[in-house]
């Protein structure tokens, strides 16, 4: 699958898509590898935690994508939110 933007530009290739969100807010964390998202939200969680955001890091999420469907919504949302 491929990361893309609407206009048909694509930013990377992924065999196993998985995002890191926040499951209170919805707000899209990092989109990218399974293996890789496992990774930030272990950091993003134990750095939340260590903050004392004990409910900021509970309300930390990562899901499998499991089509380019979902993937170009997911990732569309994201750049729609992150530019205004």
């Amino acid at each position: 699958m491929i990361i893309r933007d609407a206009d048909g530009t694509i930013y990377k290739e992924v065999t196993n898509p998985a995002a890191v969100y926040d499951i209170t807010t919805g707000q899209l964390i990092c989109i990218g590898e399974h293996d890789d998202m496992e990774n930030i939200y272990d950091k993003k969680r134990t750095e939340l935690m260590n903050k004392g955001r004990v409910q900021a890091a509970n309300d930390l999420c990562v899901s499998k994508i499991a089509s380019q469907e979902n993937l170009d919504k997911i990732w569309q949302s994201m750049i729609v939110v992150t530019h205004h």
